[in-house]
This record gives structure tokens, sequence and C-alpha cells, in this order.
């Protein structure tokens, strides 16, 4: 029901997809294929709290898993597990990047 009031006042010009980034703050949608995990997409805060120069740019990455911080990989991998065990709601977890220049 949310997903479709949302979409309805984006299509009626009350709310901008910058407005609902500003709401949201760091957002991504992340799928594990093949143990790898890619970001399927994601909003251009994502992309500054991971350190990442745009969205383009944390698209193509092959593993997002090998930005984690080694002590949080582990809860990082199980948050697939809980999503799936608890769609259609998903889940959320809260883990530290290392950024693409070292920096946690």
């Amino acid at each position: 029901m949310t997903g479709y009031f949302i979409q309805d006042l984006i299509e009626k010009n009350i709310i901008t997809l910058e407005m609902l980034d500003n709401i949201l703050g760091p957002v991504a949608v992340l799928k594990l294929r093949n143990s790898r995990v890619r970001v399927s997409w994601c909003n251009e805060q994502f992309c500054q709290l991971t350190g990442f120069g745009g969205i383009e740019e944390i698209l193509a990455k092959d593993d997002l898993a090998e930005c984690i911080y080694p002590d949080d990989v582990y809860s990082f991998l199980d948050m697939f597990t809980m999503a799936e065990n608890a769609l259609p709601k998903g889940c959320i977890n809260r883990g530290r990047y290392v950024k693409p220049d070292g920096h946690i």
C-alpha cells in the first residue's frame, strides 16, 4: 500500500525523487547471487556513505561484501537469510563499510 502511495505522489509531482532521498537517507537494494552481493539499485546518499564516486561505480562492483569491515561480514551475509525469512518485509542491517580509500 505504501509503495503505491509514494508512486502516486511522484507521478503527480507532489514529491520528487530528490525529496524522497532526503527523507529516506542512504538506501540500497541488494541481491545475493552465486555467493556474491550486488547492488541492484541505490541512491546517491548510499554512494556517499560507502565512499563510491557515484551510482554507476557501485552498480559495477562485483561483490559488495568485499567492502564490508571484516568483523561485520558474517552479520552482513546473514542479513539475506533474515530477509528471506521475513518476506515480504525484508530486513535492516547495520555495519561498517571499508571505503575505496581504505577508511571505515
